[in-house]
């Protein structure tokens, strides 16, 4: 009933005009089925509303339809001329009317669901006529929150077209020229358009269409929300840095842009919010009057989960609706799902550089102490960027295990150019020659502190860069496990690279690009260069006890038997408990140096330029050596030399694997002997190491070769470090060969010396006797104290561990005194004489001799069958 009033209505209105044409036509209404009160009579404006109305145009005729749009369009009768008025109607459809619009519609992106700002993306939309008449579509603008896009007309194609499989790819039908586009009866039509996004982020507006209702409402708990496949539709589950939460007593704040409010999630969404169409009548022509029709897009946008209503809290927290895959992926019907998303998320310009470590990889993120360290960085542009002045910083900082104060502290070193120039740190640490700190005084560089690197680097085209870092050695000895107890310190560097950048896809190729920055961050462990390990030589040539009151020479319970073999085990197995070697005044001590490096399978290994014995002028603890310490190993020790390798000697470099083994004697003298008193309670006695090997070194370097290095970068290096220079045929990096070599100090085993109350030497032993052939053996002993002392005597001829275990040698006879004691007076030396006959050739054990002392409860000599002395009888 309300469709055949409304004919009426427009019939009585047309005769009417007809009658009056002085009447001039009355605005149209702005929104479907709201009409001004001036424009109630209106007989045009009442046929466009039935015309446009997909519900009502379904009850008229035809023919009726088409006597419509034509009298709308400027024919005053059927059988008159359209006017030539450019006059325009309008008539919009907000998304809540979507079910009576004449047309439906869908702008989707195909390429991806990101973009970058300033880029240019390109969109597939697609319309479609509900109306039952042919209209001449004469415009087509789309609506979206960064601008409006004009649509050529000449990119429209039907959904028939064969090339509407292609995504983007297709071309114009045919059915578009320059009066327009015929547009069918439920015919679906597509087109592609390409959309600017803006270089300011901040000019993507909301696309609830309200800035300010993005941030009206506070936000209690800022969180993702999603459904389904959510990165399908762009949506992150990240927040954006610049989002920042403040919060209040009463609420918690946003603190930031509404634009950037309105992307929560990790990027703006960039959406088709209408489509405006320019409708003729295909009589008129592009004559006469045109009808604009703006159809708003079906979406919310951002905003409150619930509304608030009168009486009712709304619910404080936002959504954004292109989170959801039910709305991201939102289309008619005819639109395929293969054209993509109907929003995109642009993201500030983000840097496509690719940093590599060339260094770290291949010394398993471990630099050497005492010598510079170099990292090389391989820079490599994207395959869809140009980076124009490009510059880089470097900033590092160090901590231990337990976070505690730092000595030595590593720092950024840079070339300082002047080899005379030594720079001190503030720790009194020497830099080697020609060094100095980068940026600040403690080397720690400066995130402000830019260097330029090269002012263009072509797409996919790389430059190397490199930083240096030092960590200076120990100003003191490091004791022989130092290197392996001691808690390992790590350097966290951070390398930032700023540039502008230039995109294929983007409108900055004749600008200076956009600013963007990239970091990398890496951490490396230091470790000493070298280790050392000390053992003393012991064997038949050691010395005898004498007495010493050392636990290790302790007897626990009176003199032992030199038959309790179990006894003599606990003894000797002390040295083994504990580090500290026994030793008497006077003793010549051989020692044993094994040098290696310990990291030298991560590719940090050395070369060994000498090696030097010295002696403290102070001890462990920093007090004045109270021994004189001498080397006594050989002729060729001139200034304390024990190595230095000769031209075209390989066996000073220390590779994975390898070691060197350096043999010495040194003997300690106490200073200043006290005077033995007459009840000999106290004799002088210390603790101290057995001297200092001072060892120079340089690194072993390494190299990236060129093959390797154009491997890497496939041939689109162009060929410079960060100081310009071009690039060699091998890349130095890692430990580098310094002028100077390094110096590493190691302290010698710890020695206990004292003055023994005895001097127990082996006068007689003959090395190799002849079967049958009668020799002697003789022992010195001599009282070293102005007392009286008892000592007691025990040979035994119990075979040792090697021998069958009868207990009784078959090998040699022995004659002498074989238990029992002797007495020694004040100062006074006594030879005990052994006359012995080996009946077997070979390899022979002497019989098991053991002198102690009844008053210091010691081993004066003790050759048990744990320490035996052998000798080698001829036949």
């Amino acid at each position: 009933m309300q469709v055949n009033i409304r004919r009426a209505l427009v019939l009585c209105l047309e005769k009417e005009r007809q009658q009056s044409p002085s009447l001039s036509p009355k605005p149209l209404p702005t929104q479907q089925g709201e009409e001004s009160d001036k424009g109630k009579g209106d007989a045009a404006n009442t046929a466009m509303a039935m015309l446009l109305n997909r519900k009502d145009s379904a009850l008229i005729s035809v023919s009726e339809l088409e006597r419509m749009l034509d009298f709308v369009c400027g024919f005053e009768s059927l059988d008159t001329a359209p006017s030539s008025s450019e006059e325009k109607s309008n008539i919009e459809w907000n998304s809540g009317l979507a079910a009576s619009m004449p047309f439906s519609f869908a702008v989707t992106f195909p390429e991806t669901t990101y973009a970058t700002t300033g880029d240019t993306v390109q969109a597939i939309g697609s319309f479609k006529s509900h109306l039952k008449i042919p209209v001449l579509i004469g415009a087509i603008n789309v609506l979206t929150n960064v601008g409006i896009v004009n649509i050529a007309l000449q990119t429209l194609v039907p959904s028939c077209s064969k090339a509407l499989h292609q995504v983007g790819n297709f071309e114009s039908s045919g059915n578009a020229s320059e009066d327009g586009f015929l547009l069918q009866p439920n015919m679906e039509v597509f087109f592609k358009a390409r959309i600017d996004l803006p270089t300011d982020k901040s000019k993507i507006t909301s696309l609830s269409g309200d800035q300010s209702s993005a941030t009206k409402h506070a936000v209690k708990n800022v969180k993702p929300v999603s459904a389904g496949f959510t990165r399908a539709g762009g949506a992150c589950y990240t927040l954006r840095p610049s989002v920042l939460l403040a919060k209040t007593k009463s609420t918690t704040a946003i603190k930031s842009d509404a634009n950037e409010v309105s992307a929560l999630l990790n990027g703006s969404s960039v959406a088709c919010e209408g489509i405006v169409l320019t409708v003729r009548s295909p009589r008129c022509g592009m004559n006469g009057r045109g009808i604009i029709a703006t159809l708003r897009s079906e979406r919310r946008g951002l905003g409150p989960l619930l509304p608030p209503t009168k009486g009712v809290v709304a619910k404080q927290s936002h959504f954004e609706e292109d989170n959801y895959v039910s709305s991201a992926w939102a289309r008619p019907p005819y639109h395929p799902l293969s054209l993509g998303p109907r929003c995109i998320r642009v993201l500030g310009a983000m840097p496509q550089l690719e940093i590599m470590d060339l260094t770290t990889s291949q010394t398993n993120s471990k630099l050497m102490e005492g010598t510079i360290n170099r990292i090389v960085l391989c820079l490599r542009a994207g395959e869809h960027e140009q980076c124009r002045d490009l510059k880089i910083s470097f900033t590092c900082t160090s901590e231990d295990g337990d976070n505690d104060k730092i000595s030595r502290i590593p720092m950024l070193v840079v070339k300082d150019g002047d080899e005379s120039d030594i720079f001190t740190t503030d720790e009194g640490f020497e830099l080697p020659s020609g060094w100095k700190p980068r940026g600040n005084k403690d080397g720690t560089g400066s995130k402000e502190d830019f260097e330029l690197v090269t002012c263009k680097l072509d797409s996919g085209s790389a430059v190397f860069v490199h930083f240096d870092l030092f960590r200076p050695l120990s100003a003191t000895p490091m004791t022989a496990s130092s290197s392996q107890e001691e808690i390992p310190v790590k350097t966290s560097f951070e390398v930032s690279v700023v540039y502008n950048q230039i995109r294929e896809n983007s409108d900055s190729l004749s600008g200076h690009g956009d600013p963007v920055i990239q970091h990398f961050r890496g951490s490396v462990v230091w470790c000493a260069p070298i280790g050392a390990t000390f053992s003393i030589v012991e064997g038949v040539q050691k010395s005898y006890p004498s007495g010493s009151c050392h636990l290790s020479n302790i007897i626990s319970k009176g003199p032992i038997s030199a038959t309790s073999q179990k006894s003599l085990t606990k003894i000797d197995s002390f040295n083994e408990m504990t580090s500290e070697v026994a030793s008497t005044d006077g003793e010549v001590i051989k020692i044993r140096c094994s040098l290696q490096a310990d990291e030298a399978a991560n590719s940090l290994a050395a070369e060994i330029r000498n090696v030097s014995f010295e002696a403290p002028a102070t001890d462990t603890k920093g007090s004045d050596s109270q021994c004189d310490l001498s080397l006594v190993s050989g002729s060729g020790c001139d200034n304390g030399l024990l190595y230095s390798p000769q031209e075209g000697d390989v066996c000073h470099l220390l590779n994975s694997g390898a070691k060197i083994g350096i043999s010495y004697a040194v003997q300690a003298n106490l200073r200043g002997l006290a005077s033995k008193s007459n009840n000999d309670n106290t004799r002088q006695h210390l603790s101290t190491t057995l001297g200092v090997i001072s060892v120079e070194w340089l690194p072993i370097g390494l190299t990236i070769e060129k093959n390797v290095v154009e491997d890497i970068l496939k041939g689109k290096s162009n060929g410079v470090d960060c100081d310009g220079q071009t690039l060699p045929s091998a890349l130095e990096h890692g430990p580098l060969r310094l002028s100077k070599p390094s110096r590493v100090s190691f302290f010698g085993p710890i020695c206990h010396i004292e003055d023994a109350p005895f001097n127990a030497v082996l006068t007689a032993f003959p090395p190799s006797p002849r079967v049958a052939i009668p020799f002697e053996v003789k022992y010195c002993i001599t009282n070293k104290t102005p007392l009286h002392q008892k000592l007691s005597v025990s040979m035994s001829e119990a075979s040792s561990r090697d021998r069958s275990s009868d207990g009784v040698s078959d090998s040699v006879l022995v004659s002498g005194m074989v238990n029992g004691e002797i007495h020694l007076g004040p100062f006074e030396a006594k030879t005990l004489s052994y006359s012995a006959l080996a009946i077997r050739a070979g390899k022979t054990p002497m019989p098991s001799l053991t002198v102690s002392s009844f008053r210091h409860k010691s081993w004066v000599i003790n050759d048990g069958p744990m320490n035996p002395r052998h000798f080698f009888v001829l036949p």
